[in-house]
């Protein structure tokens, strides 16, 4: 096998809820992910010697700034690979926009040299060398679609959804980066409006993305809809439609729970005629 193709899902951020900073340049967080069926493609092959990355996105980093060539250069390091490494993504996943892309590539790079150089890991290896790479990473790594992540949130409790869920994700034309908002939160001590415990449960029952709609929680909101209008204004475009809409990750995504795609198309084509965003119609993994 010269090379492997694999599809690189996007996430949304359930529930995130910040604890306190670590003396690292991460916070602890407990946060809820699920996967969508958004994917970036990606394809990894064997090469004579380095690394290199292609994409159809310009804008894109191509180097060592670039999660999915990062975690090349570590996979190669790690366990002395001699033979270069290729890296194609074809991107569907906006970038830096709080739906985990450059996260999710990273992973699927990790998963492709394990499988193309017959590495033997368990899972617990995997997430390990992922949690140096980015938080999001270890979530992608892991078959779980949808998932509790304590610690940087690679402290990973699978979660048993029943039933699949439409999603209209609403992306502003700009970029947030999460180092910028994270250190403009303010932490204190009052407590989320809703307890992770209880919307994991209520996920577990049929049709649960949709009866949790009322239920959902994102901590740094407090920070990026006061400081970007333009974020909040597309949270309450899209609540005029959505059963449940929140912030995806520190952002500037915002996605919105629909019960039937239809609902969704709707939502789709009358919020389309606005060119301030970009318009991603998908579904639960």
């Amino acid at each position: 096998m010269k090379s492997i193709t694999l599809d690189a899902p996007a996430k949304i951020n359930l529930y995130l809820d910040v604890i306190n900073r670590r003396g690292d340049s991460y916070h602890n967080i407990v946060t809820i992910f699920q996967k969508l069926k958004l994917c970036d493609r990606i394809e990894v092959s064997i090469a004579k010697k380095g690394i290199s990355l292609h994409s159809d996105c310009l804008a894109l980093p191509k180097g060592r700034s670039n999660l999915a060539y990062k975690a090349a250069s570590l996979m190669k390091n790690e366990f002395r690979i001699k033979d270069g490494v290729n890296i194609s993504i074809k991107k569907k996943i906006p970038i830096a926009a709080g739906l985990g892309g450059g996260s999710s590539d990273a992973a699927s790079v990790i998963t492709a040299i394990v499988k193309l150089f017959s590495l033997h890991l368990n899972l617990s290896q995997l997430i390990k060398l992922a949690k140096t790479i980015g938080a999001d990473v270890p979530f992608f790594i892991s078959e779980y679609n949808c998932a509790i992540g304590r610690g940087i949130g690679n402290r990973l409790k699978e979660l048993n959804t029943t039933s699949p869920c439409h999603i209209l994700v609403l992306v502003p034309r700009m970029r947030i980066y999460t180092k910028t908002v994270y250190r403009k939160l303010t932490l204190r001590l009052t407590k989320p409006t809703m307890d992770v415990n209880l919307l994991a449960h209520i996920l577990s029952y049929k049709d649960g993305l949709t009866r949790a709609a009322n239920s959902l929680y994102n901590r740094l909101e407090d920070v990026v809809l006061p400081i970007y209008p333009i974020v909040s204004e597309g949270k309450k475009i899209l609540s005029l439609y959505a059963e449940g809409v929140l912030l995806s990750g520190s952002g500037p995504a915002i996605f919105g729970l629909f019960r039937k795609r239809k609902e969704a198309v709707k939502a789709s084509k009358d919020i389309r005629c606005d060119k301030r965003w970009q318009l991603f119609l998908t579904e639960t993994a």
